[in-house]
């Protein structure tokens, strides 16, 4: 019943485009909004805190419509960590945050930039990932595993690089990360597999319109998340605008060096592999890896969360440059 009246409404879907095609446009689109979204939270700092109550509700439907949106069951999808989504997950967990770590204590880090990177890169990936990596046109069945994977070790691996480091000592509230987890990674998933359920009984036709709406839908999220989040970014305190350069420049330095790096260890199984972990592990979930150690670091440590978004949600944005500076080249040279 429910799948005749959702076929029906399918029929007011007017625009023919192939499915390829429209991937490219809703890649393409979304790379530029998302990236301007960012900016408009910086610009207009009223606008900005109109949507920070709003950032949480849009991290929720980011991970609904990133799980319902897949290829082929999500519980299928989560059963199939093979050996690459177990070397990235080691790589992300364990070896770099000791690399990071080790770096710390040779030269002799102030302890508050040494928790700050402890924290980041000790994080799993932002549960935006599929969502961003399938904007470049990368693996999102890949990123969904990696997500939920790293998400669930974040606190083992703070624990552990946090006592190993001697610089933190981690009271995490293991209650307030199981009801996090609940709600972003838990009740997504269940409504996920809710939705597949009645997916089996649409169209070929539905299920591509469910497809489109639910890639727009996690756009739109995407944007109510980069707006609201840089409200951070608007304080009064003496020192703001050298603690956000600060933040800035280091939140810079620490996504670039871990996208180099995962690229070049991860080369050899190709590059749409190479990037999309790249892409993973550089996007850290600072915002609840920040939440876990709430009790042990003041809230001008959320400034840091806002400033680590440019990386995040710019990258698709200068990947999408590249990509097409890359083919105009490519056709000039072709035309020669």
């Amino acid at each position: 019943m429910i799948g005749r009246y959702v076929d029906a409404a399918s029929t007011l879907w007017s625009v023919r485009v192939s499915s390829a095609a429209l991937k490219e446009i809703e890649r393409n689109l979304s790379c530029c909004l998302v990236a301007a979204a960012v900016a408009v939270g910086l610009l207009f700092p009223d606008l900005a805190h109109e949507f920070e109550p709003f950032v949480f509700t849009g991290l929720f439907f980011i991970v609904v419509f990133s799980l319902s949106n897949v290829d082929e069951h999500p519980a299928n999808l989560i059963q199939k960590v093979d050996g690459l989504t177990r070397s990235i997950v080691i790589w992300q967990m364990l070896l770099l945050p000791a690399i990071f770590v080790a770096l710390c204590l040779v030269f002799e880090v102030p302890k508050e930039l040494t928790v700050v990177i402890l924290a980041t890169t000790t994080a799993g990936s932002v549960f935006a990932s599929p969502l961003l990596v399938s904007m470049v046109g990368l693996d999102r069945g890949l990123a969904l595993r990696v997500v939920i994977a790293t998400t669930l070790l974040m606190p083992l691996s703070i624990l552990f690089f946090g006592e190993l480091s001697g610089v933190l000592r981690v009271d995490l509230k293991f209650e307030a990360y199981l009801t996090k987890i609940f709600h972003f990674l838990l009740l997504p998933l269940a409504i996920a597999v809710l939705f597949w359920e009645l997916r089996a009984r649409l169209s070929k036709r539905t299920r591509q319109v469910a497809g489109h709406m639910m890639s727009v839908g996690s756009t739109v999220a995407v944007i109510v998340f980069c707006v609201g989040v840089m409200a951070k970014l608007d304080s009064g305190a003496p020192d703001h605008m050298s603690r956000l350069l600060t933040f800035a420049i280091l939140a810079t330095v620490i996504s670039a060096t871990t996208y180099g790096l995962t690229a070049l260890v991860f080369r050899t199984h190709g590059r749409t592999t190479a990037l999309s972990a790249a892409m993973l592990t550089a996007n850290r979930n600072v915002a609840l890896s920040f939440a876990l150690l709430s009790s042990m670091l003041p809230k001008e440590f959320m400034v840091y969360v806002a400033v680590s978004q440019f990386p995040i949600f710019v990258a698709p944005f200068v990947i999408l440059l590249i990509k097409q500076s890359a083919r105009l080249f490519s056709r000039a040279g072709a035309a020669d």
